[in-house]
């Protein structure tokens, strides 16, 4: 691809961010649009596809590793910690579809769009191997939600799950609150063990409100569905679809 069209690349994930951090689309539709594009910077070399396979199964960290990596080399985004909590959930939430629709080659297009009227990405159901469940009617081209999208990606490039017994983080939340709790004298007031206590209890709490926002900000969006005086489809990306 040509530097105009990696700037058009660039330009389209910049605005699909915008939109689904201030709910000027739907959130499922602004998350397609940026996963076409993932699959479109890694064709045209702006970005190296991921080695994900059955031998290297990715999992959240791994998502979230090449959509730090993705916002810097596709969209200059050098301080991932100031990037938006909501623009770092919808990058992590296309990945997956992004990396897929690459490792299949399959992304399609309708009228010469890769974006369906209502936001859904076209995809080549053979090349995809769609199972009936995504493909009932059995056409060659079919388009795809995000909740289908999500699905067949994270089956296409072996996304491993959290394990449902108790996670390291858990293990480590859950110390940290015993220890806070033992932090009180027989008086009832906090007395801790040293000095740099302090400090420590302020970059967790900075830590655990970042976190917590970006996990608010995934959640909300995760919804899929808006109220209709935030849904208009004003993003330039679904109504003039990417083509390139």
């Amino acid at each position: 691809m040509t530097t105009t069209e990696n700037k058009q690349i660039t330009s389209n994930v910049l605005t699909a961010l915008d939109s689904y951090e201030k709910h000027l689309d739907n959130a499922s539709s602004c998350i397609n649009d940026v996963s076409v594009n993932v699959h479109l910077a890694i064709k045209s070399g702006m970005i190296t596809q991921p080695n994900w396979s059955k031998s290297k199964t990715p999992d959240s960290k791994a998502i979230n590793d090449y959509a730090m990596q993705f916002a810097q080399d596709v969209l200059s985004l050098t301080d991932w910690k100031k990037v938006s909590s909501a623009k770092k959930a919808c990058l992590r939430r296309a990945i997956p579809v992004g990396v897929a629709i690459s490792m299949k080659d399959c992304l399609a297009t309708m009228k010469k769009k890769h974006i369906s009227p209502t936001g859904k990405i076209w995809i080549d159901s053979n090349k995809a191997n769609l199972d009936v469940s995504l493909n009932k009617d059995g056409g060659d081209t079919v388009a795809l939600s995000f909740k289908d999208a999500d699905k067949w990606a994270k089956n296409t490039i072996n996304y491993k799950e959290n394990a449902d017994t108790s996670s390291a983080l858990e293990l480590a939340i859950a110390k940290v609150i015993a220890e806070l709790d033992k932090c009180y004298d027989q008086n009832g007031l906090i007395d801790l063990p040293n000095s740099k206590c302090r400090s420590k209890i302020d970059v967790l709490f900075n830590k655990v409100r970042d976190f917590k926002a970006e996990l608010n900000a995934q959640s909300v969006s995760s919804k899929d569905e808006m109220t209709a005086k935030n849904i208009n489809f004003s993003n330039p990306n679904v109504s003039k679809a990417v083509n390139q």
